[in-house]
């Protein structure tokens, strides 16, 4: 997809490692789902904290101090992914008389085959990322080389941080609107729905502000100031970072219709959000502009 041969290899050892761990992002994601549910976020996001700094210890000791290379990253992920999705499947192994608890298995493919449709929006937002992002290494790899690709990933590493808090938040809200849907409870949708946007306007306007606050602060977490590359992903970060005006309401707004068992209108906005319009604009801006295009 455009990488140069220097980085290429550094990828194929990556992703092959990291292939190995991916049913831990599956445990690690459904566990949140499932905690919330149960009225347990707190117990949720405690186990998130400790795989997070699990993951950032790891990591650091690895390529820091132990020099075993691009795989210390992967030994991180894997304690950050892990010790979350363990923590899900003892506890609910353990409490019988919880709301949710494993049981054998029965077939239900009507629910099934819902379930993936109603969910397909979240589907389309993690394969547009991964597809946009690999127009943007090609299209910023031709535009500025080496340093095009290192400013694009410093972008989209901050732009997950920053977005989390919008996916954090619908994780946390999702299951409100679904229970209250399920039962019927209409005044409640409307007071969370009321509260919410109160939550995305707000915040929005504040990560914008910080985000030109401590520009500086956020690039050089990534890159070293001397770096050429450093210019370029800072003049492209102050731009990008406009559009957290709108990224809080295009991602609640998907949750939203997902948990209203409204699939369809949630993978709408998906698609446009995530590639109709960054694609489209792909092609066009960089013409006129070049890097700022971008």
């Amino acid at each position: 997809m455009g990488a140069p041969s220097e980085l290429q290899g550094l990828c194929e050892e990556y992703l092959s490692a990291y292939a190995l761990i991916f049913p831990l992002i599956f445990w690690q994601i459904y566990s949140q789902y499932f905690f919330v549910t149960i009225g347990k976020p707190v117990f949720g996001m405690a186990s998130i904290l400790i795989g997070g700094i699990a993951n950032i210890t790891i990591g650091y000791l690895s390529m820091a101090v132990w020099n075993v290379g691009i795989i210390g990253v992967v030994l991180g992920s894997t304690a950050g992914l892990g010790i979350p999705g363990i923590i899900f499947i003892i506890y609910f192994l353990l409490k019988k008389d919880a709301m949710l608890h494993f049981v054998a298995p029965k077939r239900h493919e009507k629910f099934l085959i819902n379930t993936c449709a109603n969910g397909s929006s979240e589907m389309v937002t993690n394969l547009a990322i991964a597809v946009v992002t690999a127009i943007l290494n090609i299209i910023m790899m031709k535009l500025a080389g080496k340093d095009g690709i290192v400013a694009v990933s410093v972008i989209v590493q901050v732009q997950f941080l920053l977005n989390s808090t919008y996916i954090g938040f619908g994780g946390g809200v999702a299951p409100i609107f679904a229970y209250a849907k399920g039962e019927g409870n209409h005044a409640q949708i409307k007071t969370v729905f009321k509260l919410s946007t109160y939550f995305v306007a707000i915040s929005s306007v504040v990560l914008v502000g910080l985000s030109f606050i401590f520009v500086d602060n956020i690039i050089s977490a990534f890159i070293i100031p001397s770096s050429s590359a450093y210019g370029l992903a800072k003049t492209g970060f102050l731009i990008f970072s406009l559009g957290y005006f709108f990224a809080g309401t295009n991602i609640f707004s998907s949750v939203f219709f997902t948990s209203l068992s409204n699939g369809k209108v949630s993978a709408i906005i998906s698609f446009l959000r995530t590639f109709a319009f960054i694609v489209g604009m792909l092609l066009v801006l960089p013409l006129i502009w070049g890097t700022t295009g971008v």
